[in-house]
């Protein structure tokens, strides 16, 4: 990409070229972190498996997840070294993975034991690298960048007490480039105009950003009155982006976690799961009327979008104050779409 005008944002051609989103998928998508599933989705006992797919949609990728000996995850790709059919297809317990198509069988490592109709075989499963940050399993095919570290002030939190509650996750089906949802994520210039649910539970004007390699950690500070974390401030929620598709929202109830799943230039699909450690709190502070927010956020996103197909659309500037995470975040992706 053209970095002449990095103190910019993007052109607006970058949200709707289906060249420019295939470039996407290869150099951005294919070699970061994308959320997996949680880890409870494997079974417990040594040689369970679990395929699943990294990123449906964009990347679409078939993985399987294997418990091993000594109790720890990690991961394959699923796709046979012959002639690329899934080699695992249902959960279970195994002591070998064998596809199905044409029976060749690989160990848990990956490493290919036995060809039938080959005299010389080759090809072993190729390793999908893994990260765990609480209940939550990550996943990068070839990450071009490690799993950033935790801050501090979040590994003190009760990561292992959350527990999914299924009844208040859900997914939304968004009009727009996936790029575009995430900035909206990344900055709060626009919440006392879009979201005015949220502006009264949080103090906006002490709203701050503080970036990371990596991600970014947006920090809301409670309003008098509204439900707060401990300590020497009062943070309402704590709003954590792992670069590029995994947004943590974390809050005195629990996680809402925002999966964003790029599907075209013009369609993005945001799953949610909702994930609670002190439930009597889900329905007071910054992190109440998710779905109103949810909604708020999806119109806006959606009226840029088509805005930005006009032919008076230009790149945009940043606010210094508050749009440093949506700089960083452009600054991610022009070092590795260069």
């Amino acid at each position: 990409m053209d970095s002449q005008h990095d103190s910019r944002g993007l052109p607006p051609k970058f949200y709707s070229d289906p060249a420019l989103f295939a470039l996407q998928r290869r150099r951005v998508l294919a070699r970061t972190w994308h959320y997996l599933l949680p880890s409870s989705t494997l079974g417990e006992q040594p040689g369970s498996v679990s395929p699943q797919v990294l990123l449906p949609g964009a990347l679409g990728e078939p993985v399987v997840l294997l418990r091993g000996a000594g109790g720890g995850e990690s991961c394959l790709s699923n796709v046979c070294s012959h002639r690329a059919a899934e080699v695992v297809r249902e959960p279970g317990i195994v002591t070998q993975l064998r596809c199905p198509y044409h029976g060749r069988c690989f160990g848990l490592d990956g490493r290919l034991r036995s060809a039938p109709g080959f005299d010389d075989p080759s090809g072993d499963l190729e390793p999908v690298q893994l990260a765990r940050l609480g209940p939550f399993l990550f996943a990068a095919l070839e990450a071009a960048h490690p799993f950033p570290s935790l801050d501090p002030r979040l590994a003190l939190l009760p990561w292992d007490d959350l527990r999914l509650d299924a009844s208040q996750s859900s997914s939304w089906s968004v009009r727009a480039h996936w790029a575009l949802y995430v900035e909206n994520y990344l900055e709060g210039l626009h919440i006392p105009f879009v979201h005015p649910g949220l502006a009264g539970t949080i103090d906006w004007k002490r709203y701050r950003y503080e970036e990371f390699d990596g991600g970014s950690l947006q920090v809301g500070i409670a309003a008098p009155g509204e439900p707060a974390f401990a300590g020497d401030e009062r943070v309402a929620g704590w709003y954590l982006w792992l670069f590029p598709t995994t947004m943590l929202n974390i809050y005195p109830w629990g996680v809402s976690l925002n999966r964003v799943l790029p599907v075209s230039p013009a369609h993005t699909r945001i799953e949610f799961e909702a994930w609670q450690w002190r439930p009597t709190l889900s329905g007071a502070g910054a992190g109440s009327g998710l779905d109103e927010v949810e909604r708020e956020d999806e119109a806006v996103v959606e009226s840029v979008a088509r805005g930005l197909r006009s032919l008076r659309a230009r790149r945009s500037e940043y606010s210094p104050e508050h749009e440093r995470g949506l700089q960083h975040f452009h600054a991610q992706l022009r070092d590795l779409l260069q």
